[in-house]
């Protein structure tokens, strides 16, 4: 490699030109050297005017003296921006009747929707319905009798063991007797057990004789009887049979070729060779490094990302008190929300009224604050007012508030004027407006009388009464009604 040693005052700049990096010299020198290392060059020149072409203007203007004049290439276009995404944050149930919100949480590009559902307000309360029970219907015919269950059998079950195998009998000896006179063919007996097979004689020569001529055909001897099936133990073996006598040389017959005889060891595995000395290892050189060119203008925008999505799924209506929820199904590109929704609780039921309205028709007497009799009970509903026909008195049996009509017609039968007084009593006491009176100036005059107030009743049994003060009246037409209006206030 060969360095160039400068001496020169001047200011050194960096300056980019036709593809070319290196350092150049603003004075008068000539620099000629250059250093050279494998195939890259890094030459060192003189600037002059054609390395700043337009847009950049000569002289540099500033900060062109320390940097490059020249703009490096546009750098790569800048990655697409990021989808905006869309999730579900809180959601809260809120009480009936306060107005339901959706706030964004996250940011414009990624919404965090957090959820404010109101539940839905309790449902008025149901009209009281009408008490009716139907007639009982006919007893149904009696159904017909079921089929028989059928008859199943259980699985057979598993076969038993095989019991141990006998010990097998001796074998029976083998003897060949000699062949005797060919007689009458008698019954097949048993097959006697295959003698050893004998050694293999010299072959002879193929010499075929005359035939003889064919012997007359014996009778047949008669068949024997059968003989009872019995079979008995195996006999033992016999003793091998002696060899047959050798057959007479025949013709020259050349022998079968002996077999080959066996293949001789393999030979030793010869030494290994000595390895080859390694070559030499080449030189590991790496050049400088050139310096890093200026950055080149910023690149254009990424494209926008995909702007998300939101579409409504399913919207289900739950059962009052749970808590409303909203589910994204989709992804956070592309939102699928499933709200769930509780209804309102229902309305109570409408409680059975407390009523009960008495009534007594034919005249009786006016008393000494005596109370009067009802005879009928025209209307009553619930089971918290009572009334004992022909008694005067109504009974309370729950706390609360309550209000009391009275009507009647009174006659004078005594001599005039005369006053009479009707009052409605609790337990005794006359209820706070609960008096009316009246005073008659002739014996032929008739008088309505009519009552109303409110009370309440604070312990758990009460008796309402209505009584006249004077005797000498007749009373008629006589009605009350007692109404609950609600419970006591706390």
């Amino acid at each position: 490699m060969k360095r160039q040693i400068f001496s020169h005052s001047r200011e050194k700049t960096l300056f980019c030109c036709s593809n070319f990096l290196g350092f150049s010299y603003t004075g008068s020198g000539v620099i000629q050297n250059f250093i050279q290392m494998g195939v890259f060059d890094l030459n060192i020149y003189r600037p002059n005017d054609g390395c700043c072409p337009p847009p950049c203007p000569r002289p540099c203007p500033p900060p062109c003296p320390s940097v490059c004049c020249c703009p490096g290439p546009v750098g790569p276009q800048g990655p697409a921006g990021e989808n905006a995404t869309v999730a579900i944050g809180t959601v809260t149930t809120g009480e009936p009747g306060t107005p339901a919100s959706v706030v964004n949480v996250g940011t414009a590009s990624n919404a965090v929707l957090s959820f404010t559902i109101p539940r839905g307000a309790t449902g008025a309360t149901g009209a009281t319905g009408a008490s009716v029970t139907g007639p009982t219907g006919a007893t149904g015919p009696t159904g017909a009798t079921g089929a028989t269950g059928a008859s199943v059998t259980g699985p057979t079950g598993p076969t038993g063991a095989t019991g141990p195998t006998g010990t097998a009998g001796a074998t029976g000896a083998s003897v060949t007797g000699p062949t005797g006179p060919t007689g009458p063919t008698g019954p097949t007996g048993p097959t006697g057990a295959t003698g050893p097979t004998g050694a293999t004689g010299a072959t002879g020569a193929s010499v075929t004789g005359p035939t003889g001529p064919t012997g007359a055909t014996g009778p047949t001897g008669a068949t024997g009887a059968t003989g009872a099936s019995v079979t008995g133990p195996t006999g033992p073996t016999g003793a091998t049979g002696p060899t047959g006598a050798a057959g007479a040389t025949g013709a020259s017959v050349t022998g079968p070729t002996g077999p080959t005889g066996p293949t001789g060891p393999t030979g030793p595995t010869g030494a290994t060779g000595p390895t080859g000395a390694a070559g030499a290892t080449g030189a590991s050189v790496t050049g400088p490094t050139g310096p890093t060119g200026p950055t080149g203008p910023t690149g254009p925008t990424g494209s926008d990302g995909d702007a998300a999505t939101v579409q409504i799924g399913s919207v289900t209506t739950t059962e009052p008190g749970t808590e409303a929820t909203v589910r994204n199904s989709g992804s956070s590109a592309h939102a699928v929300f499933e709200f769930t929704i509780p209804r309102g609780a229902t309305g109570s039921s409408a409680a059975i009224p407390q009523l009960i309205t008495v009534a007594d028709a034919p005249p009786q007497p006016s008393g000494n604050n005596l109370p009067m009799t009802f005879h009928d009970n025209v209307v009553f509903s619930g089971s918290n007012i009572t009334h004992t026909i022909d008694s005067g008195n109504i009974v309370i049996n729950q706390s609360g508030i309550y209000q009391v009509f009275f009507h009647c017609t009174v006659s004078a039968s005594q001599v005039t004027p005369a006053a009479i007084q009707i009052s409605i009593l609790q337990d005794g006491d006359i209820l706070p407006g609960g008096v009316a009176r009246h005073t008659f100036q002739s014996s032929n005059e008739y008088a309505t009388v009519s009552l109303s107030t409110a009370f309440a009743v604070s312990e758990t049994s009460s008796t309402i009464q209505v009584s006249s003060s004077t005797p000498g009246f007749l009373l008629s037409d006589i009605a009350l009604t007692l109404n609950r209006l609600s419970d006591l206030p706390e």
